[in-house]
């Protein structure tokens, strides 16, 4: 009986062991253990769902209609839950008499998204201590057509 239950109680522990998978743990949490996005970012790729007209020829690279000034702009978030999006100049300004903080924002975050307000939105893809990815729905207007795409940031932590 002792070898019996010496047995079934090794068993059990070996099962408890193996079948934990610290990758699959986390596989619907955009947030893995001790990733936040408190802190400083600067947006370092942005990309559209569907290709759009940007002058250069189609292409799904929204970066590219970013002006050059704005490539370096910030954002600061101050809490995990909720707090405060401040969106910052960078080193380079558009206009010198631009002011340096463009805007401060009050947001929360529910699960994956980050509110801003009623119908303003961030879905989180994913976050680790150096990237931080999110999409959100846009209307583009391509002449006197307009569509919903949905537009992909990378950011990258300062």
């Amino acid at each position: 009986m002792k070898l019996i239950n010496s047995m079934l109680i090794g068993s059990m522990i070996a099962v408890t062991l193996f079948s934990c998978n610290k990758k699959d743990s986390n596989s619907n949490n955009p947030n893995p253990p001790g990733a936040t996005i408190v802190g400083t970012w600067k947006t370092v790729a942005m990309e559209s769902d569907k290709e759009v007209e940007l002058g250069i020829g189609m292409t799904k690279n929204i970066f590219l209609a970013i002006h050059p000034c704005q490539q370096d702009n910030l954002e600061t978030y101050t809490s995990k839950t909720s707090g405060t999006r401040t969106q910052d100049e960078g080193a380079t300004k558009c206009e010198p008499g631009d002011p340096q903080t463009i805007g401060v924002v009050p947001y929360t975050i529910s699960g994956d998204t980050i509110h801003f307000g009623a119908n303003a939105y961030f879905k989180i893809l994913s976050v680790d201590q150096t990237t931080l990815k999110y999409s959100f729905p846009s209307t583009w207007k391509q002449g006197n057509d307009s569509f919903q795409i949905v537009i992909t940031s990378t950011l990258q932590r300062q």
